[in-house]
């Protein structure tokens, strides 16, 4: 049975709405740290032989890699560029040992930077990566170890993921059933290690039972490749999966997971191994508030009425790239100054621009795109112009996985709170 969050935990706390009010932005990020920590510390449950990786592209302001860094908790970062990397030397690290670096197209620069300063792990995702990785660590003298990614064959039911990271169309990894094979080739390679494999198949996963599915297939597969090869792997990073559920009030039972992965284990005789996992949206989605002021109200079509908000997809985008159903909660303003354009509107027979909780609502940004919404067909909003629309759950894939620049709009600022 799913875990369930009620549905006030959504609404806007007093301490960030007082931080919303009191900054006098026209839009602002807030991240609530504690509420990171509070998440950090669920992974406690987790057996001994997992060690977490936060996946920085989530958030990569330096307070919250920071943050991450200092936590018992988390063993590390996990980036997939060089100006993660910086972040992390930037954030009190003198080198790379805590870091696993992914992604495909790793730049030739990236891979010499990254194996110079002792780069805990890079994932090899091509033949030609392989070999790019061995020429520079042979330059450098010294074994680089690495880990091997793998395009996974596992299969999900409709409705089971987010967003799918291995299979047949994907950029990603090797072929899974090629594995042998390309296990042999790396072997001519004498500067490289291979400690494991990468087996992400999907993200988004609300159903512990889902992921442990995917993780009894994996433990399945690299026995039968230990079985058929002789070779022993120390290192399975699952990445990660577990889900945030926007709009929803189901929350991912870690601890059922927890327990699952402590029987796979057992079963599969994985006790010396490490098993990684790269989580960012879990960590970091709910210390985030993204608001943005109210510019203007009208009517939209014959029914609906529509938010004009001073900020939209440039800085919260996934609303409309990834259809993703944001909690949409209102602070108001303190003092209202909007007696007098309310008084000529009403003077010259012109609708007042409000919402009442009956009406219901769009959400726009101020771009000249009909994309530029935030939130369709809201119900139960009081708004007036001045007031602030808020949507928790923003801490990840936020501010920086948006189109800043998209018409020459001010950047919205981040606040942290400690």
């Amino acid at each position: 049975m799913d875990k369930i969050r009620q549905p006030e935990s959504y609404k806007t706390p007093k301490h960030i709405a007082n931080t919303i009010l009191s900054s006098q932005e026209e839009s602002i990020y807030i991240y609530d740290i504690e509420r990171m920590r509070e998440q950090m510390k669920k992974l406690d449950c987790l057996p001994e032989q997992v060690s977490t990786f936060y996946a920085m592209k989530v958030n990569p302001h330096p307070n919250v890699v920071a943050e991450a860094l200092k936590n018992s908790n988390i063993e590390g970062i996990e980036v997939a560029s060089q100006g993660e990397i910086d972040v992390v030397l930037n954030s009190g690290e003198y080198d790379l040992a805590r870091v696993i670096y992914t992604g495909p197209g790793k730049k030739e620069d990236e891979l010499n930077f990254s194996i110079k300063n002792g780069i805990k792990y890079l994932n090899v995702e091509s033949m030609l990566e392989a070999v790019r990785i061995d020429k520079k660590a042979e330059k450098f003298g010294i074994i680089q170890p690495i880990l091997l990614r793998l395009n996974t064959k596992h299969k999900f039911k409709e409705g089971e993921t987010g967003v799918k990271l291995g299979s047949a169309d994907t950029q990603f990894g090797l072929a899974q059933g090629e594995t042998i094979k390309n296990l042999k080739i790396l072997s001519k390679l004498k500067n490289i290690r291979v400690d494991g494999f990468h087996m992400y198949p999907a993200s988004q996963i609300m159903d512990a039972d889902v992921i442990l599915r995917s993780v009894n297939e994996t433990f399945k597969f690299i026995t039968d490749i230990e079985e058929t090869t002789g070779l022993k792997f120390k290192v399975v990073d699952f990445g990660g999966g577990f889900g945030i559920d926007y709009g929803g009030f189901r929350e991912f039972d870690i601890e059922k997971y927890a327990n699952g992965l402590k029987e796979l284990i057992n079963k599969y005789n994985f006790t010396d191994k490490k098993l990684i996992l790269e989580l960012g949206r879990y960590l970091g989605a709910d210390m985030g508030y993204f608001a943005t002021k109210i510019n203007d109200i009208k009517k939209i079509g014959k029914e609906n009425k529509g938010i004009i908000c001073y900020a939209g997809t440039n800085a919260l985008k996934r609303p409309q790239v990834l259809n993703v159903d944001y909690h949409v909660d209102i602070v108001k303003a303190k003092d209202s100054t909007n007696r007098e354009i309310y008084n000529i509107l009403e003077s010259i027979g012109a609708d007042k621009p409000i919402i009442n909780p009956e009406d219901t609502v769009n959400v726009y940004g101020p771009f000249c795109t009909s994309v530029d919404y935030l939130a369709k067909g809201r119900t139960g909003l009081e708004a007036e112009i001045g007031d602030y629309v808020v949507m928790p759950q923003s801490g990840a894939y936020g501010r920086t996985m948006s189109p800043q620049e998209f018409l020459s709009h001010p950047k919205v600022p981040e606040i942290i709170i400690k």
